[in-house]
């Protein structure tokens, strides 16, 4: 594909204060009024002519979103950025106000003047020739958070706040999709099913080199869930071979998959997560097409803020597989199909929004810096526009168009949790049947294959089963009749 060109950043800064707010409006002199919070919140990629068409073609419909912002005079009609224009340079500007000839951070990857030529440096762990707004703030005695911001990567004083969280290097396992025949599946008594199918079963591996434990088993079953006197299987249990619950999902849902290891970075073992979809099962000979997403933890200083954070909202999720949609974009049987790729954005977005308002709500902080990057990702491997792209057609054109917008419908939905984690007080429009309801209301994937009616599974349990974990309920995954493990 031709490359993609450089794109611009919107970034939105929300101040937490009723008074300024009424100050701004009332017209006229006004005394000098300090925000009590600032949170200044970049979505990556999300140029002004992307947001303009979002909010003008309704896209963006959250009441607290871009539309709501822009209808109350918080917004700009262009923002003017510096050249170039790379994730690393733009965000040593925001929270500088230098250009790159004032930071010196002159690309995501760049050769440093008096330097060996073989030698080079990353933006994103540079430190810039100008103070910074974190270094400023903590000069006045104010405390900052910074919320996976480029350039605050926590390596040197300079480079971090006084509590926050770094972008994670790669998953210490990486994602796969993996092709599971009937033919090489063991059995199990383990787990119950009906109308005379044995469930099958699987054991996985997932290589973890330079950590402890050097690997991890998954057991991965297939069974009939649904006694409904049609053998016929329709769902999925996992678990690590350490483990004793099991997580269910039906085809096309997603399951996690969690363990404590010791990775190559790590000082003391952490908590990682895999999140695992179900893409496509066999109902007759018991195949079974199952992504398992790469294994992350979160990464976050102090050591007690990490602690907090990685209870309150688990294990990192990752960001979406960019190389496996784009072997998807090619041939239709290989990699992640465009709706798991655009679900893992959706997750990665909620994973950030939660982490903004727990910072909010429990620590003493008066100035956030948060990152988003799931626009700037989902472009760079599903913008799809042009004839001699390798991957273009019409139809394609028109999915990855469709799937920008759920993007920006992602993005739109994190504003408006912006405002209400700044003012849980602030009222919210009743959205109807919310977005976990529009989620479902898709009845097809991007490759036109009709969704089948979801099987009964074991209803969720436990202080995780928000989550996606559901507990073995009596050995009977058709004892519960609530759906089961809900989408993230």
């Amino acid at each position: 594909m031709p490359p993609l060109q450089p794109r611009r950043l919107v970034i939105l800064a929300i101040i937490a204060s009723v008074v300024l707010a009424a100050a701004c409006s009332s017209g006229g002199p006004q005394p000098e009024v300090r925000a009590e919070r600032v949170l200044m919140v970049s979505y990556d990629a999300v140029g002004a002519d992307l947001a303009w068409a979002w909010i003008g073609d309704g896209t963006a419909s959250e009441p607290d979103g871009l539309t709501g912002m822009a209808a109350q005079g918080l917004a700009a009609a262009r923002l003017r950025m510096v050249d170039p224009t790379h994730t690393s340079v733009q965000h040593a500007s925001l929270v500088t106000g230098r250009d790159a000839a004032g930071t010196g951070i002159v690309g995501n990857l760049y050769h440093r003047l008096g330097t060996p030529i073989s030698e080079l440096v990353s933006g994103f762990n540079a430190t810039p020739a100008a103070p910074t707004l974190w270094q400023a703030a903590r000069r006045r005695e104010l405390k900052v958070a910074t919320l996976m911001w480029p350039g605050a990567d926590g390596g040197a004083p300079e480079r971090q706040g006084d509590l926050g969280t770094l972008w994670p290097g790669p998953a210490v396992a990486p994602a796969e999709v993996v092709e599971l025949l009937p033919e090489s599946a063991a059995s199990t008594g383990e787990l119950p099913s009906y109308d005379g199918l044995a469930p099958l079963l699987w054991r996985l591996s997932i290589d973890l080199p330079g950590t402890a434990p050097a690997a991890v088993e998954v057991l991965v079953a297939l069974l009939d869930a649904e006694p409904d006197g049609r053998p016929r299987y329709d769902a999925v249990a996992a678990r690590t071979a350490a483990a004793t619950d099991w997580s269910y999902a039906a085809e096309y849902e997603w399951l996690e998959i969690d363990f404590d290891a010791q990775g190559p970075q790590d000082p003391y073992p952490r908590r990682y997560g895999a999140w695992c979809k179900v893409l496509r099962v066999d109902r007759v000979t018991g195949g079974l097409r199952f992504f398992r997403g790469g294994a992350n933890r979160l990464t976050a200083y102090p050591r007690a803020f990490e602690e907090r954070a990685a209870a309150a909202l688990g294990p990192w999720p990752g960001e979406p597989e960019a190389e496996l949609v784009g072997d998807w974009w090619l041939d239709l049987d290989r990699g992640i199909d465009l709706d798991t790729f655009v679900e893992q954005a959706e997750r990665l977005d909620r994973y950030l929004d939660r982490l903004t308002a727990l910072v909010l709500a429990e620590e003493d902080v008066q100035l956030v810096l948060a990152y988003h990057s799931s626009a700037d990702v989902y472009q760079h491997a599903s913008l799809i526009t042009e004839p001699r792209q390798w991957a273009f057609s019409p139809g394609r054109a028109l999915a990855a168009a469709e799937g920008l917008k759920r993007i920006g419908r992602s993005v739109d939905a994190s504003v408006a949790a912006a405002w209400g984690a700044l003012d849980p007080r602030r009222p919210r429009a009743h959205r109807g049947r919310g977005r976990r309801g529009a989620h479902r209301r898709r009845h097809a994937d991007a490759g036109g294959r009709r969704r089948r009616r979801r099987p009964h599974l074991p209803q969720p349990q436990g202080p995780r089963a928000g989550r996606g974990r559901a507990h073995r309920r009596g050995h009977d995954p058709a004892a519960a009749r609530r759906p089961g493990p809900r989408r993230p």
